[in-house]
């Protein structure tokens, strides 16, 4: 059976972000659409993509203003008395801070 009319609108973006340093993939995700994150996605505005994804990009570092990919931005993940506490990341510049908690 054939369909007339028009194809479904997309309502989701899906993006990646190459890491600063070696352009390897560093986040992929998809995004609901809408005229904000579209912008920010294909210009590659990490710093709006990061303060509007709730929780954050884990391979984004503030300081920098970049990501960075998992060869590049450590982790190093706590526990505490045999169980999972937190993680932290560390960019090739040194700043640190808590990915997930």
């Amino acid at each position: 059976m054939v369909r007339h009319g028009r194809p479904p609108e997309r309502t989701e973006v899906r993006e990646v972000l190459a890491c600063a340093v070696c352009t390897a993939p560093a986040v992929r995700f998809d995004l609901p659409l809408n005229d904000d994150v579209l912008a920010w996605a294909r210009s590659h505005d990490a710093s709006a993509l990061h303060a509007h994804i709730s929780g954050g990009m884990d391979a984004y570092c503030p300081a920098c203003d970049r990501v960075y990919c998992r060869d590049h931005y450590q982790t190093d993940e706590r526990y505490d008395e045999g169980f999972y506490d937190c993680t932290y990341g560390t960019c090739p510049q040194g700043h640190r801070r808590m990915i997930d908690d």
